[in-house]
């Protein structure tokens, strides 16, 4: 043809009649000698994916073939066998990228490049954001979430190879030790990062028992405590001391504590994620640094081989008790054989102390007494024997002397603790005193029963002898006496009263003289009145005494 439009044919057999067979029209074209050419590509990622090539181009029914070739950074050119007649490839590799289209039919030899176009890859240096740390350190088992603010899936692959995705902002339960890789993969339907990978290596801790235990004590109330870890060695781990409002208050093995009271300990593997657990509670005593302690003494009377010291304190919060005596002459020394005894017995004169340590040896108190001999001379002043009267309840009211206290005693049983006593009962008695320095004193009488009012004389007197007068005795029931003598003729030679008799002793006495004279011999008569003031009893004796020569 030599024109463009539509032509038809008409074939029909040779020699022969046409047959009813229609013409065929063909319509010739313009021919088409050249098409455009676009490629266009994704981005080119380190890790991948590769980048995706569309080729598109005009009059594609035009095309029967496509070749690929590329321009490397050396300079020579790579042709790409394994893309020919493809309009989307993927590639991997940076460079200048070629496609050429063409038109080949080989029936009629035609062999006609239409177009080529060439896109520049390169590698894209923009890759997704998020952040992990190089080493973790865990307890046991930890929850983890890496660090982003894109929408990102995360391709992790555990240290035993297991693999897992998590979304931006779900959590990854860390229980492997090992290194975890963590692939982050943009999720925008076109992305404009590439993706990253990063690597974590954990280091997994297993929880450490401790517990907080008192290593030392001195006396001015100073605690040291140390985190007892067992096996496990110090170095190893982290230390936090609290105190009772949660403030830290040490983060060493060692803890010096000047007040008291709740603390806790924590204790985590070292440069560790803290592991779940509660800190160790325990609580400080106030230390006892002083305990009042006194001693008393019995005193050391003088017929006494020894004396008893006590001492007093709150002994349930002692632990030691000494006895240290110094002697008159300022010599000193413990009483070892006394160690622990909160009584003693003092055998010599000097000063006694005691002094009081707890646990740790520690003086928590102490205290001394001067042990003297009494020099007291005063003893209870009693006659042996008494006579009384229970029925006229008539006794010598009995003064021992001047004493701080009075036990009287019949027969063993305690009758009174007055100063005086007058005793009424007949038997066996016992007196004690004590002296102001509280020394015990003792002495005994015996009471007998006399109820009668009893004077005696003699019968005859001797004038002249000495030996031979006259002379009354009263018992200590007579107060009053009255003694008269009287010649043959009734006149009175010899008279005699007296209201303050002493009981066995005699009074009255008369020589047998009368004027200054002796008087002749032979019988006179006598009379005695007699009386006992408090139950008032009065009574008479008439008799007679003889004078002889």
């Amino acid at each position: 043809p030599i024109s463009l439009g539509e032509y038809k044919l008409d074939v029909q057999p040779a020699s022969s009649s046409a047959c009813p067979i229609p013409p065929k029209s063909f319509l010739i074209e313009a021919p088409v000698l050249k098409v455009d050419v676009t490629l266009k590509s994704t981005q080119l990622c380190e890790l991948g994916p590769g980048a995706i090539i569309n080729l598109e181009t005009t009059f594609f029914e035009e095309v029967t073939d496509i070749e690929w070739r590329r321009f490397n950074s050396g300079g020579t050119i790579d042709n790409l066998p394994d893309f020919k007649n493809k309009t989307e490839i993927t590639v991997f590799n940076s460079g200048i990228y070629e496609a050429s289209v063409f038109s080949i039919i080989t029936s009629i030899n035609k062999n006609c490049e239409l177009g080529r176009s060439t896109i520049d890859l390169a590698i894209n240096p923009n890759k997704i954001d998020f952040t992990i740390p190089a080493s973790l350190s865990i307890c046991e088992t930890y929850e983890f979430i890496p660090e982003t603010t894109q929408d990102l899936t995360f391709e992790i692959t555990y240290p035993n190879g297991e693999t897992t995705t998590r979304q931006t902002g779900e959590s990854l339960i860390l229980n492997q030790k090992g290194t975890y890789l963590f692939l982050g993969l943009s999720n925008d339907q076109i992305p404009t990062f590439c993706p990253e990978v990063k690597s974590m290596e954990v280091i997994i801790n297993t929880k450490i028992p401790f517990t907080p235990e008192l290593i030392q004590e001195t006396c001015d109330g100073t605690k040291i405590y140390q985190a007892n870890l067992g096996t496990t060695n110090p170095a190893t781990a982290d230390f936090t001391w609290l105190d009772e409002s949660g403030n830290i208050i040490g983060t060493s093995e060692f803890l010096t504590l000047n007040s008291y009271g709740n603390f806790a300990l924590d204790v985590q593997p070292k440069g560790s994620i803290p592991c779940d657990q509660v800190p160790f509670p325990f609580f400080v005593e106030t230390p006892l640094l002083e305990v009042p302690v006194s001693v008393f003494s019995d005193p050391l009377c003088p017929d006494a081989a020894f004396t008893v010291i006590t001492a007093t304190s709150q002994f349930e919060s002692v632990n030691r008790i000494e006895w240290w005596f110094t002697d008159l002459n300022g010599v000193e020394k413990q009483l070892a054989s006394e160690t622990d005894r909160k009584e003693i017995l003092a055998l010599e004169e000097g000063t006694y102390e005691v002094r009081i340590f707890n646990s740790l040896y520690c003086l928590l108190g102490f205290d001394k007494i001067l042990v003297m001999r009494s020099m007291d001379a005063v003893r209870p002043e009693v006659k042996e024997n008494y006579l009384v009267c229970p029925r006229y309840e008539i006794a010598e009211t009995i003064n021992p002397g001047q004493f701080a206290s009075y036990e009287w005693y019949h027969e063993g049983i305690l009758v009174s603790n007055n100063s005086t006593y007058k005793p009424l009962l007949i038997g066996n008695f016992e007196l004690i005193v004590f002296s102001a320095e509280g020394c015990a004193y003792q002495a005994s009488f015996v009471t007998e029963e006399e109820c009668e009012l009893k004077v005696s004389f003699p019968n005859a007197i001797q004038p002249g002898n000495p030996d031979k007068q006259f002379l009354i005795y009263t018992n200590y029931l007579i107060d009053e006496l009255e003694v008269f003598i009287f010649s043959k003729w009734g006149e009175v030679i010899f008279q005699c009263a007296n209201s303050e008799l002493i009981s066995e002793a005699s009074t009255c006495p008369w020589d047998g003289t009368f004027g200054g004279k002796g008087i002749p011999p032979g019988s006179y008569a006598i009379r005695i009145n007699y009386k006992n003031l408090e139950k008032n009893i009065s009574k008479y004796y008439i008799g007679s005494v003889l004078v002889i020569e």
